[in-house]
């Protein structure tokens, strides 16, 4: 079972979120085959559709997945150690591909920036 699969699980069985696969497929659009197929780890989905499922989900969905995802293991050992070579990774990335991952990093950014603000103002405080 992929990481991604286990994270996602783990975010959508609390409470505030538990949607069922028809809510989730009528909020992502994708086919209800491929959504349950990824939820039972029959499948992965492809970088596209993966990042397509997740920027669907609520905000707070997509940055308790995120934190989750990010903040126990670098993504090194989310892949069992290997170094993962991002520059063959976005070499092989379509166009599409590439505007989600910088959309997807604008996002994170975006959230480190107010969490470090935060920080500093309780710091100065």
């Amino acid at each position: 079972m992929s990481r991604e699969v286990i994270v996602f699980n783990k975010i959508n069985s609390q409470t505030r979120f538990n949607y069922g696969c028809v809510e989730i497929c009528r909020m992502s659009g994708l086919e209800k085959s491929q959504v349950s197929r990824f939820l039972n780890s029959k499948i992965e989905l492809g970088v596209s559709k993966f990042f397509q499922l997740i920027r669907s989900m609520p905000k707070e969905f997509q940055e308790a997945y995120w934190e989750e995802m990010l903040s126990s293991r670098s993504v090194g050992e989310m892949l069992g150690g290997d170094r993962i070579l991002w520059t063959e990774l976005i070499a092989e990335a379509s166009f599409t591909d590439i505007e989600e991952i910088l959309n997807a990093i604008t996002e994170r950014w975006a959230g480190l920036r107010k969490a470090k603000e935060k920080e500093a103002v309780v710091l100065n405080s």
